[in-house]
């Protein structure tokens, strides 16, 4: 009780006399208007409202920076052009289109080795571990067709134009 007495007695002393003109209240704590200023003081039984804002507002950026940090992790890049993917004992994509003068490149993605062939013999890959690649360089339009010498049933096409 002689806590509460004092409370109101401090906070009478910041406020000069004669300038306070009505205290009521608007729901969410108690709100007095002075004729220089207009003060709310936002309490709940006891509780802070603005400290609770702070820490609301703090989480919502951390959570805010996380989530565009994640916009900014590197994708996968897409394959470059004239590239042969060899994936689950497939050639993607087949056939492929390529200029005169361009070059194809076939880089394994599978845990078996493979090694591209033209089937003309235009071409032999070396055997490509998982992660390596072959490059061949077309000069002469016309459609080209290849299969893996190790695994006959793989086939692929390159048409040049």
């Amino acid at each position: 009780m002689h806590s509460e007495k004092k409370r109101k007695e401090e906070r009478g002393k910041n406020i000069p006399q004669g300038t306070q003109k009505k205290t009521g209240s608007n729901g969410l704590g108690k709100r007095r208007i002075y004729k220089e200023w207009d003060v709310t003081i936002l309490s709940v039984k006891g509780e802070n409202l603005m400290r609770k804002n702070w820490v609301v507002l703090i989480a919502f950026i951390v959570v805010s920076i996380g989530a565009l940090s994640g916009c900014t992790q590197q994708q996968t890049p897409p394959p470059a052009a004239n590239t042969v993917t060899i994936k689950n004992f497939a050639f993607t994509p087949s056939p492929i289109t390529v200029k005169v003068g361009a070059n194809v490149t076939w880089t394994n993605q599978d845990s078996a080795a493979h090694q591209p062939k033209e089937d003309n013999g235009l071409f032999l890959s070396p055997s490509l571990s998982n992660g390596q690649s072959f490059t061949f360089r077309f000069t002469t339009a016309g459609t080209y067709n290849y299969t893996c010498n190790i695994h006959s049933t793989m086939h692929g096409q390159v048409i040049v134009e």
